[in-house]
């Protein structure tokens, strides 16, 4: 499945836009820059400001020609074009998280009024909730989606099981949000609770789905 020119324009903006506002930003930031936050959206990691700016539009481009192509190599023609709607929106959805990353990182050196987690929690809701729409929509493929011994062998129980995990991400997307709001080691510990359980429950509907089970 090669990519078509409707599968790679968006990423091109995005990320031409990620270089832009970091030429923008150069030289109206310090040479130092807060590159990490901790749960309270206080920096508690400096680095400079060529950390800050250029490497999230970096990954962004060498991690988006990796997923872009990956398909052409690893889908098997017959699965493509099924697969290319939804592989489309989730690789948009994972270049517009990275460039909102970028965004609050330019605030932050930027020095304006606003809380690092809380909107960081917002953009990770939005891409989990994403992620949660997008997965019944996947066809069986050896590169996106839950794949396991029993998905990729059977038809129903890869179907069963993604639509069991869409509900396992939008959960997590409530929690995400949530998190963002109050910002407790209460809440980050229910997050990461749900995501534990909840990788436990898509494992075990997707081995019950199986046929042979």
């Amino acid at each position: 499945m090669k990519p078509q020119w409707r599968d790679i324009w968006p990423h091109l903006v995005i990320i031409s836009l990620m270089f832009i506002t970091a030429a923008f930003a150069w030289p109206r930031v310090p040479e130092q820059m807060p590159v990490h936050w901790n749960l309270a959206g206080e920096p508690d990691r400096i680095g400079s400001k060529t950390e800050a700016l250029l490497i999230l539009p970096l990954i962004t481009a060498g991690m988006m020609t990796l997923l872009l192509w990956l398909p052409a190599v690893m889908v098997a023609q017959v699965q493509s074009e099924e697969l290319r709607p939804a592989y489309r929106q989730l690789c948009l959805s994972l270049t517009l998280f990275l460039a909102g990353v970028q965004g609050l990182m330019l605030a932050a050196g930027l020095k304006l009024p606003f809380n690092f987690s809380t909107g960081i929690c917002v953009m990770l809701a939005l891409l989990f909730g994403q992620i949660g729409w997008l997965l019944p929509k996947l066809p069986p493929n050896p590169i996106a989606g839950i794949r396991t011994p029993w998905t990729l062998h059977n038809r129903e129980t890869w179907d069963r099981t993604h639509r069991h995990a869409r509900w396992v991400f939008l959960v997590l997307a409530g929690s995400f949000l949530f998190l963002g709001w109050f910002q407790t080691g209460c809440m980050l510990g229910m997050t990461v609770g749900i995501a534990i359980l909840g990788g436990i429950w898509i494992i075990v509907v997707s081995s019950l789905s199986s046929p042979s089970a």
